[in-house]
């Protein structure tokens, strides 16, 4: 009976396979018989050639089936893993890079407005009236130390709100406060360079005029050319809004 419904395919080898209450195959309850003849050998070999296996065999066989498809899912989020590590340590180089840059800018426009272009005068009397400590450009360039002023207390108070933001805790690794940094740090680093121009133009010699003529070229030529980059990050950033809010609408309308 055992041999014509094996050898006509008449049970399945799901079927075959069966484990019962007490988590035995077939094979295992065969295997179990104390005295075992030629006919339980045979009818062993009839259900080893219809597919049959043991409980325990067949445990190891779902097991090595299901990692076929979990070993391509873990290495997978593994992938998505280091992925975001990496772009993690991307983030945090780069706000270590801010935090540098911004306290030595920070520095430099403190001592600038310290200890502003031809310096501070010595005693309280002379032609023009002034005052010990004042600023001698303020008193014989009162304009171009208005300017001066403007440009380094600009970048001092952008290097310093750089600093408060990346120790503020906010979520900086989000993709706005990255490029909100970054234009802050443009500002602070244009402010420090118009700084330097008017610094230069002070305390030259007035019959030098023709470095001081590509010096002011040079910086307005960098003037150009952070307003183009800021452009881009501009365009790029209204794009990035647009894709964001349009799959946020498409989301909701579906």
């Amino acid at each position: 009976m055992i041999k014509y419904l094996l050898k006509d395919n008449l049970m399945e080898v799901e079927a075959i396979n069966t484990i019962n209450k007490n988590g035995y195959a077939a094979l295992d309850i065969l295997s179990q018989n104390p005295i075992r003849d030629l006919k339980d050998i045979e009818i062993g070999d009839l259900l080893r050639d219809a597919g049959a296996l043991r409980a325990r065999d067949q445990q190891l066989a779902a097991a090595a089936s299901s990692s076929t498809w979990v070993q391509p899912l873990f290495s997978l989020i593994s992938s998505r893993n280091e992925k975001y590590l990496e772009n993690d340590n991307w983030l945090t180089k780069k706000h270590s890079v801010l935090m540098v840059v911004a306290s030595l800018i920070a520095t430099m426009a403190f001592q600038a407005g310290l200890n502003p272009p031809s310096g501070v005068w010595q005693d309280n009397s002379g032609k023009p009236k002034h005052l010990a400590g004042t600023s001698i450009l303020a008193d014989n360039a009162p304009r171009i130390y208005l300017l001066y002023m403007i440009s380094n207390t600009t970048g001092f108070l952008a290097s310093l709100s750089i600093i408060l933001l990346l120790i503020s805790g906010l979520p900086l690794k989000r993709r706005f406060f990255v490029w909100l940094l970054t234009v802050i740090m443009w500002i602070a680093i244009t402010s420090t360079a118009s700084t330097y121009i008017i610094s230069m133009t002070c305390i030259s010699a007035q019959h030098i005029t023709s470095p001081l003529t590509v010096i002011k070229g040079l910086f307005f030529a960098w003037i150009g050319f952070i307003c183009i980059i800021v452009f881009v990050r501009i365009l790029r950033l209204i794009s990035w809004l647009l894709r964001k809010f349009g799959m946020t609408s498409q989301r909701e309308q579906g």
